[in-house]
């Protein structure tokens, strides 16, 4: 009988949260202190997104708090960082402040039979 050599991952191979990629890095959310945990390259894209922007990343993360749709502040952060990148790689001519607006703040709608001030 001929069998096949057991290609499945052991729960050996699993990386430990001390092998983790994630980094984990204390930021201010308004006047309360959080940690957060992400890939080096997310905390670099942030670290791109402030010095872009003249935002603190104490600013950034409490008006990420502050709109966010998600669930964890973690997986409202990645969404941020992405928007930002694709509302810069789609409109070179506005300012960064202006991506980042657009990432952090939810669109908004027109209610029918309301008039915009």
């Amino acid at each position: 009988m001929h069998t096949h050599p057991d290609t499945r991952p052991s729960h050996r191979a699993s990386p430990s949260l001390s092998d983790s990629t994630l980094r984990c890095q204390t930021v201010r959310i308004g006047t309360r202190r959080t940690s957060l945990r992400l890939e080096p390259e997310m905390w670099d894209a942030l670290e791109t997104m402030t010095r872009l922007t003249g935002r603190s990343l104490a600013e950034v993360m409490t008006e990420i708090d502050l709109y966010r749709q998600q669930s964890s502040l973690t997986s409202a952060v990645r969404v941020v960082i992405l928007k930002f990148f694709r509302a810069a790689a789609g409109d070179s001519a506005s300012p960064p402040s202006h991506w980042l607006d657009m990432a952090i703040r939810p669109p908004r709608v027109a209610v029918p039979g309301r008039k915009r001030a």
